[in-house]
């Protein structure tokens, strides 16, 4: 019997809704940063010594232990009954699971993250990321920054002393930095000199670096500064590193929106300059769309009881249909379609109301397709709401 078969009989037997499973999309990799992974995976490279015709399982044998819980094998057998691949999209095919590498070839190099062993045997669940085991090709065994960033923190895991932990909290390399910077804030009552915390403040304003790199630096900066976590000039920070931001990863822009979400005291504040932001040609497309979609985070709009600015949310989102930019119209149409959602039935007739209105016109008048499929899209859920 295949594997897909067997986990999909297994879902089964186990009361699960194989098509609600079948529906979601496959896990997200484990955070390597994070603390917990390093105490549920071993992890090795290895070279692909065969591939079997399905060219879904592959036996590896195995060339260093990078970091080992259990008993160190000398060969691992990847299949896609309990493997997914790291280096791909997490796009579902209909093959049960995810797309795999089409070009592996015997001798090739891969990183396998194989779960402890008390792992691999939790109760089964669909998708349980715990129990999976992943791999990642490489393109040398040795030499791979991939595989350098792993071994720098597999030492950094063993050796977790302060002075080891500043020292590679400032790595090039935004993985071992994360990890370090991860452990760092962890430590209780750090004392430390100013030239650490200028270092950290270097890393924070470097815009190269992984976001969540430079946001871990400025919260470990202002620690070992002696400084409040909540601080008038991080708002500033955040604002300034937003704006500017040229980065074309739209993720990497929202991770800082999404700190701005803290400072509940400026939530106006907050409003103004994310719309102001929305509606500006002057900065880059991902810091627009960034800005227009979280205006229905809960901390801006008050769903339980919409107040001005919540109105003025709406008014901004209903204004952004007839943006010039196509992408921003279709975000705006995203807004509409967010907040009515998120409100109660009670609270909800006005506002889909407004927007099943604004939306028709919109779709009236759009001539870009894309944008035009994603208003019909809202108007209709929209349209489908109780009220």
């Amino acid at each position: 019997m295949k594997p897909k078969i067997l986990i999909c009989l297994a879902l089964v037997l186990s009361g699960i809704d194989l098509a609600s499973v079948m529906a979601k999309p496959p896990p997200p990799f484990p955070d390597m940063a994070s603390l917990g992974f390093w105490d549920d995976y071993s992890i090795y490279t290895a070279r692909i010594i065969q591939i079997g015709s399905s060219q879904r399982d592959l036996t590896c044998s195995v060339s260093e232990t990078i970091s080992a819980l259990d008993p160190v094998k000398e060969q691992i057998v990847v299949t896609e009954f309990d493997t997914l691949p790291l280096d791909r999209p997490a796009v579902p095919t209909e093959e049960f699971g995810l797309e795999w590498p089409r070009d592996l070839r015997v001798g090739d190099g891969v990183v396998v993250f194989d779960p402890r062993e008390a792992l691999k045997n939790a109760p089964l669940m669909p998708f349980n990321t715990h129990r999976l085991r992943w791999f990642k090709k490489i393109s040398s065994l040795t030499a791979d920054p991939f595989v350098m960033a792993l071994r720098k923190i597999a030492g950094v895991h063993t050796n977790q002393s302060l002075a080891n932990l500043l020292r590679n909290a400032n790595d090039q390399d935004d993985l071992v930095s994360r990890y370090c910077l991860n452990l760092l804030d962890l430590q209780p009552g750090i004392r430390t000199n100013s030239n650490d915390a200028t270092k950290l403040k270097a890393l924070r304003d470097d815009a190269r670096r992984d976001a969540r790199v430079r946001l871990l630096a400025d919260k470990m900066a202002r620690r070992l500064a002696g400084e409040p976590d909540r601080l008038e000039d991080e708002y500033s920070w955040l604002r300034t590193s937003i704006a500017k931001s040229k980065s074309e990863d739209r993720q990497y822009v929202r991770a800082f929106v999404d700190r701005l979400m803290v400072f509940s005291e400026h939530r106006k504040e907050t409003i103004s300059f994310l719309e102001d932001l929305g509606k500006n040609p002057g900065v880059t497309l991902n810091v627009r769309i960034a800005a227009i979609e979280n205006l229905d985070n809960k901390e801006l709009f008050s769903y339980d009881n919409p107040d001005r600015e919540s109105q003025g949310i709406f008014d901004f989102g209903l204004s952004m249909l007839k943006d010039r930019t196509p992408l921003t119209r279709s975000i705006g149409s995203y807004l509409l379609n967010s907040i009515c959602e998120g409100l109660d039935r009670d609270k909800r007739k006005a506002y889909a109301e407004r927007a099943i209105a604004a939306l028709k016109a919109a779709v009236a008048q759009e001539r870009d397709l894309a944008t035009l499929g994603s208003m019909q899209d809202d108007l209709e859920n929209i349209q489908g709401l109780p009220r």
